[in-house]
């Protein structure tokens, strides 16, 4: 994308031009209920924009010192994940200029929704931890290129590289070690969909004297939960002691649950 088309729009008196969120991430983007700014009634979730690419009148946003002010007070006293975005939000989403998605598109929507098809051309969004090295992904590669032709790209790059490698390698090694001593001696209990039953056998070699409970059969949590209260006799204290000592014995392993917490207990 010629970064000049963003570059002749046309402000006027607006603070800025920005991607409203529910476009840029039509993947998760909900509407956000929880959300201090949509609780407290001060913007409409539709308004919320994403700060990932802002085209800004830096004139008007030099005059608008008391609501940012505000904004920064606001953020500070609430739990607002995104800070500097929502700050932003807080001050101007009711007073922007939307811009078309093209000029902020996150990485892995794109490459969802178009099933890692060549690029198009946008602004690409590398969101979170999106970006990996695999360069299979024509979005990944396309960062490199161009990452390679900047300052940054340069022998102390590598070098933070290989740290980062032999970091992991440590952190995974010792995940391994606490790993096995958690299992030592233990039996697990699977919650499986039905019909993977079989696979999941397969895969982790369920021995004799494991447990694999089918998600899709509720009567069978209940029958597991009511087992674990007679075991400990009755009663919540021993309940909770029952539990603890199931769980001496065996190490549930979750690997896919919709059932509602109704439908469980």
């Amino acid at each position: 994308l010629d970064i000049r088309e963003l570059w002749k729009i046309e402000l006027g008196d607006k603070p800025l031009g920005a991607v409203s969120e529910a476009e840029t991430d039509v993947l998760y983007h909900t509407e956000m209920p929880d959300h201090p700014l949509v609780k407290q009634n001060i913007i409409n979730h539709e308004d919320y924009f994403n700060s990932g690419v802002l085209l800004m009148n830096l004139p008007v946003l030099r005059e608008a010192n008391e609501i940012i002010d505000e904004g920064i007070k606001f953020v500070g006293e609430n739990n607002c994940g995104l800070p500097d975005q929502d700050i932003l939000n807080y001050c101007f989403s009711k007073n922007y200029i939307r811009l078309p998605i093209k000029f902020d598109a996150f990485s892995n929507v794109e490459t969802a929704l178009t099933n890692n098809a060549e690029p198009g051309k946008k602004i690409f969004h590398y969101v979170s931890n999106f970006l990996r090295l695999d360069c299979d992904s024509k979005l990944n590669k396309l960062f490199f290129e161009y990452f390679a032709k900047t300052p940054w790209f340069n022998a102390e790059i590598f070098g933070n590289l290989d740290k980062s490698i032999r970091q992991l390698y440590v952190d995974q090694k010792n995940f391994a070690i606490q790993v096995s001593k958690f299992m030592s001696g233990k039996k697990r209990i699977f919650f499986v969909e039905k019909n993977s039953i079989d696979a999941v056998k397969n895969i982790f070699g369920v021995e004799s004297g494991e447990k694999i409970i089918s998600e899709n059969d509720s009567n069978s949590m209940k029958n597991l939960i009511k087992s674990m209260k007679n075991n400990g006799g009755g009663g919540v204290l021993n309940t909770h002691l029952s539990l603890l000592r199931t769980l001496r014995k065996y190490i549930p392993i979750l690997l896919k649950t919709d059932l509602p917490p109704e439908k469980i207990l």
